[in-house]
């Protein structure tokens, strides 16, 4: 066994399949206990980005523990790995950054919409014949793997079945939206400070 500390950039910047065996519960994180208090932790680090000087360091958040085990793969395939423990957090946070995602392309903000698809989306020349192996994560419990793959797939929530994960996924795109609205230090700034937080500055 291997314990080591991992960035978002780490867990999702490469070609890989996160696979949600079928012992583990489906997808049940709520507003008020998990998602509400994880954008106040990620908003918070964002604000503390765009308040500190470029050079000085940002004390990054740590979200907890997650047991992987890596599964074996056909040549030119994503990396596969069983999630044995931590698939609550790995689709919330999925659901996080593809928010932020389409919140950047909705400011026709192109070049950092792409760079975080990469977060999300594995490119069509590792899918190895499975269209499943698109997104980053594949659930277990069909509800869940249909909401997230539209979720994670289109360019909005709303064509995807109801569930805790279209609820999670429109409850960000709406915070998202919003701050980066309100924020004084202007947009670019704010995009900056969101994306090096996701990408950088969340630990698991």
């Amino acid at each position: 066994m291997e314990a080591k500390i991992l960035n978002l950039d780490s867990l999702f910047g490469g070609e890989v399949s996160y696979r949600i065996p079928q012992f583990q519960r489906p997808y049940a994180w709520k507003r008020a206990s998990q998602w509400q208090p994880l954008w106040e932790d990620v908003s918070r680090i964002a604000d503390t980005c765009l308040n500190t000087a470029q050079n000085h360091r940002v004390r990054p958040h740590f979200m907890g523990a997650i047991v992987l085990q890596p599964q074996s793969i056909n040549t030119g395939e994503v990396r596969k790995v069983l999630v044995v423990d931590g698939q609550q957090r790995l689709t919330t946070l999925q659901l996080l950054i593809k928010a932020i995602e389409e919140a950047y392309l909705n400011r026709n903000d192109s070049e950092r919409s792409a760079r975080l698809r990469k977060f999300t989306k594995n490119p069509d020349t590792h899918l190895a014949g499975d269209p499943d192996n698109d997104t980053k994560i594949r659930q277990s419990n069909q509800n869940d793997q249909t909401a997230f793959q539209r979720v994670i797939r289109d360019t909005s929530a709303g064509d995807a079945p109801q569930s805790a994960i279209k609820e999670a996924a429109q409850f960000f795109h709406g915070l998202v939206t919003d701050w980066l609205n309100d924020s004084p230090k202007g947009y670019h700034s704010s995009a900056d400070a969101l994306e090096r937080t996701v990408t950088e500055l969340i630990q698991i």
